[in-house]
């Protein structure tokens, strides 16, 4: 646990009876490690992990080994490095363990897992457009949590297939997409129907 607690005898010169005290205790300054915003600490009955965001929409769980935990910030003793990026609201998985657990096999399965991400069928989601389709063939969309992958609610790049009409993609404007995944763990969009369009 990242919390110790060891009894302690204080002896004070002067006894006065029903006399509070107040005592500050000072550790070791710790050398160079990593630290996190606790939000970020995922802590379950099988240890601790972080969701690390690999770029590209993508994201993987990973355990760790934290150490003093304040208010603000936890430390890791062992499972990151300097540099990397982390989700910092990750308890978004936490509506319960069971859903918890399913939501970390599936971000487990990012790298290479057996588990797959969504399956063959395209996955369908609400979305806004922020900015419109760029010369690479990429959209911004803000789209809410999609329980079905393990994604929190995000603002993100796509690749947006030719068949989809540009002109649907215009900003402000609100939409349900279909997002395919790619051999690489990565989602593309593949068709675009006005948002509230009954399925």
């Amino acid at each position: 646990m990242a919390i110790s607690r060891r009894p302690t005898t204080i002896v004070v010169a002067q006894p006065t009876a029903k006399r509070n005290a107040s005592i500050r205790l000072a550790a070791a300054p710790r050398e160079a490690s990593v630290a996190i915003p606790v939000e970020a600490l995922i802590r379950t009955g099988r240890g601790d992990r972080v969701v690390l965001a690999l770029g590209d929409g993508r994201f993987k769980s990973t355990s760790v080994k934290a150490g003093y935990i304040t208010r603000d910030q936890a430390e890791i003793l062992d499972g990151l490095r300097e540099g990397d990026r982390v989700v910092a609201s990750a308890q978004f998985l936490l509506d319960s363990e069971t859903s918890l657990a399913a939501g970390l096999s599936r971000l487990d399965g990012v790298e290479g897992s057996t588990i797959e991400q969504g399956g063959s069928e395209p996955i369908w989601t609400e979305a806004t457009v922020n900015e419109p389709p760029s010369a690479d063939g990429t959209v911004n969309l803000s789209h809410p949590p999609i329980p079905a992958i393990g994604w929190p609610a995000m603002t993100m790049e796509f690749a947006v297939d030719p068949k989809v009409p540009a002109s649907m993609l215009t900003i402000g404007r609100r939409l349900r997409v279909a997002l395919a995944r790619n051999s690489d763990g990565t989602y593309r969009v593949t068709a675009v129907e006005p948002a509230g369009t009954a399925r």
